[in-house]
């Protein structure tokens, strides 16, 4: 069972299982938004996950990263970003996606 809501415009998807929530990252997806729901999902989870297609995407993730570490650091949270390759099914088609978890130090 899974829950869609929006966090400030950036979509969310909360899996059933124990994890928290999925931040869904596209090249039409606004940087500071971003960066907002990777704050609260960090500060409420304890980490940040965001699974991004296309170049443009990963860029958005990493810029908006490091925009939502400066916040995170004034409560003495530093944060540290990883990367690995997953595949998920779009459209019936599998796509391989960059994955960028945030989590700190």
């Amino acid at each position: 069972m899974s829950d869609e809501h929006e966090v400030e415009k950036v979509k969310v998807k909360t899996e059933a299982k124990d994890k928290g929530p999925i931040l869904k990252v596209g090249t039409n997806t606004p940087v500071k938004s971003l960066a907002s729901a990777i704050h609260a999902t960090q500060v409420r989870h304890g980490y940040a996950e965001m699974r991004c297609i296309g170049d443009g995407a990963i860029g958005k993730a990493f810029r908006s990263a490091i925009i939502a570490s400066g916040p995170l650091k004034q409560i003495g949270v530093d944060l540290v970003m990883e990367g690995y390759y997953d595949t998920t099914e779009i459209d019936g088609e599998e796509k391989t996606v960059t994955v960028v978890v945030c989590s700190p130090r």
